[in-house]
């Protein structure tokens, strides 16, 4: 065998050697591999705690940032009909998107609140993704995904690509509510 390092090089050389169900490499799916650093924040560390989410100081990205990926790939996913990126069926661009998008869709909403990946009024292709991946693909939804409990304490450990004292939503509207900076009542 051959070394190989890189997740989507690995992904390749599987499919490759296997020849049952067709190949995961349809349609877009390369040109939307090969468009994935232009989608993602080019400004932010790809740490695989808190994938970009954060830039290099170590400070949160901008809601604005957020919103502009989100826009992408729901664009992406709304160029082809069928749930998944390139259509009907799970491929190597839902591969590749998958690790960070799964991220966004629990660790968003507790930097920027109301800003849900998988909100259909916000972002329908993208959301109809989430689903794909959670209903039709029994892996992804009993090995791979996470819950906003999991992400949630993920995001707040230092060192991967955030800095201390970062805190989420949640955490300052609990200062708040502790302090009772809401309305004057603690709750």
């Amino acid at each position: 065998g051959r070394e190989v390092g890189d997740s989507m090089d690995i992904v390749k050389a599987i499919d490759d050697k296997t020849k049952e169900g067709g190949s995961l490499y349809t349609g877009v799916c390369s040109s939307y591999i090969e468009m994935f650093e232009s989608v993602f924040p080019s400004n932010a560390r790809p740490s695989s705690r808190a994938a970009y989410l954060f830039g290099f100081n170590g400070m949160p990205l901008s809601r604005g940032a957020f919103e502009d990926t989100l826009a992408k790939v729901d664009g992406m996913i709304g160029n082809t009909k069928g749930g998944f990126m390139v259509g009907e069926e799970i491929g190597a661009a839902d591969i590749c998107y998958a690790p960070f998008l799964e991220r966004y869709r629990f660790q968003l909403p507790l930097l920027c609140p109301g800003l849900d990946p998988s909100d259909a009024a916000l972002f329908p292709n993208l959301s109809s993704w989430y689903k794909s991946m959670d209903e039709r693909v029994p892996s992804y939804a009993c090995r791979v995904r996470g819950d906003k409990e999991s992400w949630g304490k993920v995001l707040r450990q230092q060192g991967y690509g955030n800095v201390m004292g970062v805190d989420t939503y949640e955490e300052q509207r609990e200062d708040d509510a502790w302090r009772g900076e809401e309305g004057g009542e603690l709750r």
